[in-house]
């Protein structure tokens, strides 16, 4: 740091020692981002939480409260669930307590988990379910995926941008595409 760079930073009240300037240009900008990023995620899992937040307390719930809270999902996801996830919902809830009361019989002396969406995934799939429940299960998955899909991921982990490098000079946006969702879901490509 020169003179000149010293009078005029004291001039618009910068800090001049070193430590002070790192706090002030680094520190504070890092800790004023982090906090930035953690009020978009916590907003993000509130909305999730106003969205799919009442399927974790299903047993405490009054009936017409879980077909209020589940007429907002089928109109929020209208191409995915029908209207019967209504009834479905409340079903489900009376499942659920003749499971849970008897899972308690079973294990007086255990520590009560804490409420969650893969257990209810789990407890559809493990007792054969599915096709009693589709409705429950589409959005219990859809509410399981979406908290990873808050995440951005570094570009450099992206799958896309190993197919984009390669090859895209010679082929068409279409092509492109195609062959990116290939790639990204190679798993079912390789199932095939």
């Amino acid at each position: 740091m020169f003179f000149d760079e010293i009078a005029s930073n004291n001039e618009n009240n910068e800090p001049v020692d070193p430590k002070e300037m790192f706090r002030v240009n680094v520190f504070f900008v890092i800790v004023d981002r982090l906090s930035t990023e953690l009020d978009k995620r916590a907003n993000a899992y509130t909305g999730v939480e106003h969205k799919f937040g009442f399927l974790l307390k299903l047993e405490t719930l009054e009936d017409n409260v879980i077909k209020s809270k589940c007429k907002e999902l089928v109109e929020l996801y209208k191409d995915d669930l029908e209207e019967c996830f209504l009834d479905e919902c409340v079903q489900f809830k009376y499942y659920l307590k003749s499971e849970n009361s008897e899972r308690e019989r079973e294990n007086e002396n255990k520590t009560k988990q804490k409420p969650s969406f893969k257990p209810l995934l789990q407890l559809i799939y493990g007792k054969s379910l599915q096709h009693i429940f589709p409705n429950m299960k589409i959005v219990l998955r859809t509410v399981l995926s979406t908290a990873v899909t808050n995440c951005s991921g570094e570009r450099s982990f992206s799958a896309l941008k190993r197919v984009k490098t390669h090859l895209r000079n010679s082929l068409s946006q279409c092509k492109l595409n195609a062959l990116s969702v290939m790639a990204i879901e190679s798993d079912i490509t390789e199932s095939l």
